[in-house]
Order: structure tokens, then sequence, then C-alpha cells
């Protein structure tokens, strides 16, 4: 909150995207030393927001005039920033020089300048690959097109292109780079922000309570309903007690089982060729053991049936043997036959007694046949019934023990059942914890977002409030934004600004708590204070919006006069610029000999003719 414009990032609170443009393409035909045409590629290569112009003179171990600086040129030329085009008509060809430049930005959008000129001539083409910039280009100037789309103007050369000729912003008055920064940060479209921020502070204001108010919905969520979920269950999963039941279970099956071997041991006539360990031990032989108990009593059945009509021939035979004897001792009993009329002899009484006692025996034997039969036949029966009692203790033994089986496998599917249960809520809350978790996160970034912008809402409120303040805050401002690239000056030096009396802005280095001004600095100093100052300034604008649309930062020659040491920290503070607030920076010098870090290296040629080509374009990790 020291500062007003640096903590606002625009872009973050309106989720606008903006098009922001890179080079992608270069093509120049005629310029200066290069005969024909010559194109830099970018539009595949994977390190293209840093881009490395390296130059050499064949049969020279001079490097200057190879032709990079025509290549630095010819990019301002084709923006408009430089008019002097006869400058770059090439020095060795009577035919029309031309620059192409081919700028896009990540999500494909595209603007193509073409400008042709030659002795007579001077012309400009703009074309895009968005329909409503082809409507405007019908209708409006080539270059105020080419102005709006980019947003760029003399300030683009005073903060983005360090040339040998464009070096202005060194020799700035403290009044005009004063001017400068204040333009630059557009401070009369602060009343527009201070409208912007009332809605954007109620908006988040509104998220802040919904997101409170679904941290206090998941709350509730996990105290009265998952954790209570949790411990019924648990409660549930304690109460689950089958010991008595499968005590009982067993208690059957043992009575059974004695009632079986019971049975099984009454068996009179029948011999069952298994014991009841084997069924006890091998529970999967009962359906068998069944079937063979019917086949028995179907047997059995059989055989009582034969014997009883056996018994039945032997009860007609003693029916018949009784009556005939019955008849034979009425006879022996009378003195005259009922038939014949005849007298009955003595003899013939002989006859039927000897005939009675024959068929008395007879009888007796009969009767002693099915007795034997009668006991045979009962024991089949005995048994006829036991199997048939058997077979029902089977089932009922096998009912039994499915329902033991059953019992248990309940228990387990009941447990398994409310433990997937437990898991689920307890899943259930993590997730929601997870939840408010980053919720709460939300809120926090929400508010601090809300701090900011109620601070400056404050801050905003009337014009000449703005400007007060801004004007009192502007020097801590830049001071709290320069200190990430403080890193390329010595130990005991720090870059510093500050206002004097007349409020003239005066920065430069200070040693030993006094500040050495720019003027009075070496070549070398100069350059390092020049980077952080232009670094401060686009990190402020890249984080208020106000930069230029055409993400580009050019240096030529600009490290003439430092020692390898500090060109390769400031390359380093540049590299890390460019990664962190996705600038491309393009550079042309002739002191690098090395850098660490990924960039696309462009080699450019002057053959002994004098003629400039483009030999190779490179993605490299280091050079």
């Amino acid at each position: 909150k020291n500062a007003i414009i640096l903590p606002i990032n625009i872009d973050r609170f309106t989720k606008e995207r903006r098009n922001e443009m890179k080079l992608n393409k270069l093509k120049i035909k005629n310029i200066t030393s290069y005969v024909g045409s010559n194109v830099i590629d970018l539009s595949n290569m994977k390190y293209k927001n840093f881009v490395i112009l390296n130059g050499r003179i064949v049969n020279d171990v001079n490097t200057n005039g190879s032709g990079k600086s025509s290549i630095i040129y010819s990019i301002l030329v084709s923006l408009g920033l430089l008019s002097n085009f006869k400058s770059l008509q090439s020095l060795t060809t009577d035919e029309d020089s031309e620059i192409e430049l081919e700028l896009k930005d990540d999500n494909s959008y595209q603007i193509t300048i073409q400008r042709i000129f030659g002795k007579k001539k001077s012309i400009l083409k703009i074309d895009s690959n968005n329909e409503n910039d082809l409507l405007f280009l019908k209708i409006k100037d080539n270059t105020e097109f080419l102005q709006n789309k980019l947003n760029i103007d003399n300030n683009f050369l005073l903060t983005h292109v360090f040339t040998p000729s464009n070096e202005s912003i060194y020799d700035l008055s403290s009044s005009q780079l004063f001017d400068l920064l204040e333009r630059l940060f557009k401070i009369d479209e602060m009343d527009n922000l201070n409208n912007y921020l009332k809605d954007k502070i109620k908006s988040i204001k509104n998220e802040i309570t919904l997101k409170e108010n679904k941290i206090s919905t998941n709350e509730n969520l996990i105290n009265t309903f998952l954790k209570k979920n949790i411990e019924e269950y648990r409660q549930k999963l304690n109460n689950i007690d089958i010991n008595q039941s499968i005590e009982s279970t067993k208690q059957k099956i043992q009575s059974k089982i004695n009632e079986i071997q019971e049975y099984i041991s009454n068996l009179k006539k029948v011999k069952l060729n298994f014991t009841i360990d084997e069924v006890l031990n091998n529970h999967s032989i009962i359906p068998d053991l069944i079937k063979t108990l019917k086949e028995l009593t179907k047997e059995i059945e059989t055989q009582s049936n034969t014997i009883q009509k056996e018994i039945n021939n032997l009860t007609s035979n003693e029916k018949h043997y009784k009556n005939i004897i019955k008849e034979y001792s009425n006879l022996k009993s009378l003195n005259v036959c009922p038939v014949c009329k005849q007298t009955i002899t003595n003899e013939t009484k002989l006859n039927y007694e000897n005939f009675i006692v024959e068929h008395t025996n007879k009888l007796n034997n009969i009767v002693k046949q099915r007795q034997s039969l009668n006991k045979e036949y009962e024991k089949y029966i005995e048994d006829y019934k036991i199997l048939l009692k058997l077979q029902s203790e089977f089932n009922v033994l096998q009912s039994l023990i499915s329902e033991l089986s059953n019992v248990i496998k309940n228990k387990v599917e009941t447990q398994q059942i409310i433990e997937f249960e437990i898991k689920k809520n307890e899943e259930k809350i993590n997730e929601v914890t997870l939840e408010n978790d980053k919720l709460k996160k939300d809120i926090i970034t929400l508010n601090e977002n809300l701090d900011i912008m109620e601070f400056l809402f404050n801050i905003t409120k009337k014009k000449s409030e703005i400007r007060q303040k801004y004007i009192f805050n502007f020097i801590e401002q830049l001071k709290f934004a320069s200190s990430e690239f403080q890193s390329i000056l010595n130990e005991n030096e720090i870059f510093d600004i500050q206002l004097d009396s007349g409020n003239q802005i005066l920065f430069g280095i200070k040693r030993n708590d006094i500040l050495i001004p720019f003027k009075l600095l070496s070549n070398g100093e100069r350059k390092k204070t020049s980077i952080i100052l232009i670094f401060t300034i686009l990190k402020i604008l890249n984080l208020t919006n106000n930069e230029s649309k055409l993400k580009l930062l050019i240096f030529d020659d600009f490290f003439n006069g430092l020692d390898n040491n500090n060109i390769y920290k400031i390359l380093n503070l540049m590299y890390e610029f460019s990664v962190k607030y996705d600038y491309q920076i393009l550079i042309s010098n002739n002191n690098i000999e090395k850098v660490d870090f990924p960039c696309v290296v462009v080699d450019i040629i002057k053959d002994e003719n004098g003629i400039s080509y483009i030999e190779s374009i490179n993605d490299s990790e280091f050079i």
C-alpha cells in the first residue's frame, strides 16, 4: 500500500485478454547491404521470446557493419517509428526496397505490415487475419490503424527501443521524465478506475459472502450429517453380534446329528456306507446322501411289497386249510354223509382223522412261515420309515448348515456395507474439507484484492486527490518496483530515485547513503542504471495494463563499454524479465560471447563482396 499503481494488474480482475503482439517474422528485400530477400522466421522457434543477432564479416575480426542494425531499423521503419526510409535503401541495386513485418499474439491474431519504398514512391500496406480489422482498414488510414492496434507512439521509442541513435531517455530532464511517466500511467483515467473499482468491490464482497456461506454450509454438512452418519454406522458395526445365533444353529445341527445317528443305529435290514463324521467334514455330500436314501427307500418298499404278497398268499392258504379241517371235522362227527346219505364207517372216520392231521400240520407250517414273514416285513417297514425320516433329517441338517453359512456370510456382508458407508462418508468429509480449504484460500486472495481495491477506491475518489497522492507516492512506488532489478549493481550500491526541493526527479546510484546522479555516472554505470529504470517503468506499466500492446524490447549495441561480467548480469536480468512479464527481447551486440539460458540465435554474415545475408536461425540452450 506504499504505492498507488504498482499492486494492481487489471487483467487479474477483468480477465480480458489483450492482443499482446510479438515479432513473428521479418522479411527484408534490398535493404542497405542486403540484396534480394532475407527472412527471419521465428514462428517455429521454441525460444522466440529472447532473440540475439550475431554478426560477422568474412575475413574481418570486426563485427561492426555486418548488418545487425539494419534489421533493427527495418523493424522501427515498418512500425512507423522512423521516417527516414532512404537511409535503408539498398546500396547495390536500383530496385525498390521492401520490409514485411509479421506480428502475432498467443491467440493467433496476426497483423502483417508491408512497406515498399524507392526513389519515387513509398507504400504502406497492412493486412490482418481478423475480419473486423479488414473492414476498418478499408475506411481508415493504415497508420492510424497501426497506432490504435499496437498502442505505439514516440513513447515506445523511449521505453522499448535502445539503439546508438535513440538513447534519449538518458538525456531527459527531470520534468520531462516526470511528464513522460505521468502520461504513460494515464493519471487522468483514474476517475474511470474509481467507477470500475466501486462495482468490482461490490462484486468481490458478494463473492466473499457466497464463499463464506458455502463454507458454513459445508461445515454444517460435516458436523450435523456426515460425522453423525459415521458414528451411527460405527455403532451398528459394534452391535453386530451373531455369536448367539451361530451357537444356537450349531446346537441344532448337533441335535440333528444325534438324531440321525440314532436313526441309523435303529436300522435292521439296511446298512449305510457312510459315517456321520464324513458328512460333517464334507457338507457337499449331503445331496448325494439324500439321493442314496431315496433309492434305498424305494428298494425296501419293493422288497416289503414282495413279502406282503407272500404273506397274503400264505394267509389265503391258511384260510383254505382251516376250512378243509373244519369240513372234515364236521364229517367225522356225523354217522351219515350229508351228500351221498351213506353210512360213515369207522375206517372212513380214521381216514378223515389222518387227513385232518395232515392238513393241520400244513396249516401250522403256513402259520409259522407267515409269522416269520410278518416279522421280516415289520423290520422292512421299520427301516422304510427310518429311511424316510433320515431323508427328512438330512434335509433339515442341510438347511441348518446353510443357515449357519448364511449367518456368517450376512455378518461379513453387513460389515462390508457398513464399512463402505463409513468410508464413503469419510471421503465426503475429506472432499468437503478440501473444498473449504480452497474456499478459504480464495477468500484470503479476494480479501487481499479487496484491501488493495478499497485502498485505491478511497484515494481515487476525487481527481485532485489522485494527482496529489500520486505525486506524493510516486518516488516510493518507483523504489519499491525497482527492488527486483538491483542484482546487477555491486553489493554496496543501490538504485535510488528522489525528489529534490523543487519537486524535480533525481535518479542514479546511491553509495554510502549518497546519491550520485545519473549524469555523473560512468558509461557502464549509466547502462546498468538505465536498465533498472526502464525495467521498473515497464513492470509498472505491465501491472497497470497501460503498456504498449507490442511487447517487444530492442537493444542495439547496448552493451558497448561494459565488461563481460556486467554484460552477463544484465543479460540474465533481461531473460528473467522476459519470462516473468512475457516480453520478447531482441538484442544486437558485438560483445555477447556466452549466455546460459534458452534463446534464438540469428547468425548474420557480410561476405567479401560487402553483401549481408541471414546464415542461420536456431534455437539454442546456450551460446
